[in-house]
């Protein structure tokens, strides 16, 4: 049988693949032991060669591997010797490195692109699954969906002429709420996502409009990162107050006039023309106009660009460095549709986000459900607890392929559950029983506000029996 590994590579495949070896080098402290790190490699490998999406079993046919690799591989995505947090980090770490001068840097800081994916998800009990609803102006989405939300932060590089979004970290923001006493949004677990990721200088964020908000831009100035995104027009900020003359009894006055950003686009006289700074646009003009405002919000001076684009219409730019130029302003913005094009590669062409995982004991989803209370539900037991504890803290590393230096690739999209793509009835089970009273201190630890729920005493035919019960008695409890 002719397989990849059989067949002579030409000397060109041989140093991209020895490149590619050297880019995993340093994710090695994140394995446990040498042979995870092996199969780690081994399924980065499938990820990029495989010809299709069918799950682990196109690994196995990718690589030419024996029948017995399809069960190693399943434990591998379930096996606790790779620390995904760990790995997260690591890869972090290692793009400054990896990309050296093609890591793209606006006034000499690197430029992260942040942004939000709603996946479909038809599991009835697979958890963080909700009702979703998704904004689109095409047919063919529909407007609500079940699925899970995620979030996913990725960074700049430039190879030849091309800009690419190289993806460090995705994860689960909604679908389980461990305490009603949680007011996290969106925004506070991405901030705390940014800010786990142990960046060495500072950076710049480039998000949507959904994302101007103050307290995401004020978490990040207090890391020294900056922030832009856009302004809808319907927005309002505020004139410096002007110093009074005299001396006044009470505290001076930091906010002027109020003014709409809306009515600023009727001053198109002041509006300057330029070249399009967009990516991919030659011989386009637009207009633009700057200046310095006090968001309210913010409490704090930023700077904003009112575009005029002959076929994209009017916008309004949020930048919170006011040394930054205004065409720098419009041209990072204009990077931001990068991270979609990294998530239609990972979707599409590389099944990032293709994992099945489940839970045995989980009460089935109905359509239209919200968010899941797993700690309030008397449904829990220690079984279901544990196996959702790892899904649930689940992050997604990724990498460029060996296969195409043009295209960003997952490096590692086995992080929901350990499981990606994986059948729900080829998944080992747990054969360790956990510790008395650990189930008790973890809903003490995470869900502080809930009592332990009574559980009914439900017999099972592996189950110890006590002593006063006879044979022939648990024989026929068992049977019914």
């Amino acid at each position: 049988m002719s397989t990849f590994f059989s067949r002579p590579l030409p000397r060109r495949s041989v140093l991209l693949w020895t490149a590619f070896w050297r880019a995993l080098q340093p994710l090695r402290p994140a394995c446990a032991r040498t042979t995870t790190f092996l199969w780690l490699a081994v399924v980065l490998v499938g990820f990029c060669l495989r010809p299709d999406l069918a799950g682990v079993t196109s690994l196995v046919r990718g690589l030419g591997l024996s029948e017995a690799s399809y069960y190693c591989l399943l434990h591998f995505f379930h096996s606790p010797a790779l620390n995904l947090e760990q790995l997260t980090r690591l890869w972090q770490q290692t793009l400054p490195h990896l990309f050296r001068r093609r890591l793209m840097r606006v006034n000499g800081r690197a430029v992260l692109l942040v942004d939000g994916l709603k996946r479909p998800k038809e599991g009835k009990k697979m958890p963080g699954v909700k009702s979703l609803h998704q904004e689109s102006r095409c047919n063919a989405k529909a407007s609500f969906i079940m699925g899970h939300s995620l979030q996913a932060v990725a960074v700049l590089v430039q190879a030849a002429e091309e800009y690419l979004a190289v993806p460090v970290a995705a994860r689960i923001h909604e679908g389980v709420v461990w305490s009603n006493r949680t007011r996290r949004t969106l925004l506070d677990k991405l901030g705390a996502l940014l800010a786990s990721l142990p960046w060495e200088e500072p950076v710049t964020v480039v998000a949507d409009a959904y994302y101007a908000a103050a307290k995401f831009a004020r978490g990040l100035l207090a890391q020294g990162h900056h922030l832009v995104t856009r302004l809808r027009t319907t927005a309002v900020a505020c004139f410096p107050a002007s110093p009074r003359p005299g001396k006044r009894r009470g505290r001076p006055a930091v906010y002027g006039r109020k003014t709409k950003l809306r009515d600023w686009f009727a001053l198109e006289k002041r509006f300057r023309k330029a070249p399009s700074p967009v990516y991919g646009e030659s011989g386009v003009t637009l207009r633009y106009y700057t200046y310095d405002l006090l968001w309210r919000r913010l409490g704090c001076l930023v700077r904003l660009v009112w575009v005029i684009h002959p076929t994209r219409g009017q916008r309004v730019l949020l930048c919170t460095d006011l040394t930054l130029p205004p065409l720098d302003i419009i041209r990072l913005y204009g990077w931001r549709f990068k991270i979609e094009v990294s998530f239609k590669q990972a979707i599409h062409t590389v099944g990032a986000y293709a994992y099945h995982f489940w839970m045995e004991n989980m009460k089935p989803i109905r359509r239209g459900d919200g968010s899941q209370h797993p700690i309030a539900s008397p449904r829990v037991t220690a079984k279901l607890f544990a196996a959702s504890w790892r899904p649930m803290s689940a992050t997604s590393s990724w990498a460029s392929s060996p296969k195409d230096c043009s295209n960003t690739w997952p490096l590692l999209s086995a992080a929901l559950s350990g499981s990606i793509s994986t059948p729900t009835s080829a998944r080992p089970r747990p054969k360790k029983h956990l510790p008395s009273g650990w189930f008790r201190a973890r809903c003490a630890t995470v869900g502080r506000n809930f009592p332990l729920v009574p559980q009914k005493a439900i017999p099972s035919r592996n189950s110890w029996l006590p002593k006063s019960t006879s044979v022939a008695a648990a024989t026929r409890t068992a049977s019914n």
